[in-house]
């Protein structure tokens, strides 16, 4: 059987307006995950309250500290499967087809406003692929190019480093499954979708909706 695990990051002040509600996120977020799976998998948390980011990766601007997780010090290379979930996202369906579905190449969201760039609302990878490493070794050796170049955001380093021989090509959740992952902002709330993504505000917590009630818990 195929070892796979699931988790998220929370690091620093977030939510921006009331960081005390961090810990609830990754509450709700983990027991949404656990009622809308059937497949085994091992949970995990990185930053202030889970795992530790090492300092190298702590010191990386805004959300490059989530390269982290390619790295060999997160520990995840054990596994054959990667999860990674932004905490502003609400499960409303089951998510079996994200952990089930398995590729050589990183997975992710398109970006809501721009179809054609790659967003990061929900990281798929193989944390045995030379890719991985590579992907945080040009990190390491271009630091400054790289954030002045991304302004330290995750999502535009995935753009830059697309189709380049040490990184390779993008896959997209929403090529692969039509309408099973949805943009809040952009499409409210869709019954027939597993997941609705927020990225940026308003956050979920400043939502009050009766779905959103019912599966943000």
């Amino acid at each position: 059987m195929k070892k796979i695990a699931v988790g998220c990051f929370l690091w620093g002040e977030w939510p921006e307006d009331d960081p005390s509600l961090g810990r609830e996120y990754v509450r709700k977020l983990k027991n949404s995950a656990a009622r809308n799976t059937t497949v085994p998998y091992d949970w995990f948390e990185f930053g202030d309250y889970g795992m530790p980011l090492t300092k190298e990766f702590r010191d990386y601007r805004w959300n490059l500290k989530k390269m982290f997780m390619f790295s060999e010090e997160s520990g995840l290379r054990e596994y054959d499967w990667v999860l990674v979930l932004d905490l502003d996202i609400v499960i409303t369906g089951n998510l079996d087809f994200l952990l089930t579905y398995q590729s050589c190449h990183l997975v992710t969201c398109r970006g809501a406003y721009q179809w054609q760039k790659p967003g990061g609302s929900i990281i798929g990878f193989d944390p045995k692929r030379e890719w991985c490493e590579n992907l945080v070794l040009f990190l390491r050796d271009h630091k400054t190019m790289v954030e002045k170049e991304t302004r330290g955001s995750e999502r535009k380093y995935y753009h830059m480093m697309s189709g380049d021989m040490i990184f390779g090509e993008i896959r997209y959740w929403q090529d692969l499954f039509p309408g099973k992952i949805v943009s809040y902002k952009v499409d409210g709330y869709v019954p027939e979708a597993s997941v609705v993504r927020f990225h940026g505000k308003p956050r979920p917590h400043q939502v009050k909706e009766f779905w959103l009630e019912e599966n943000w818990r």
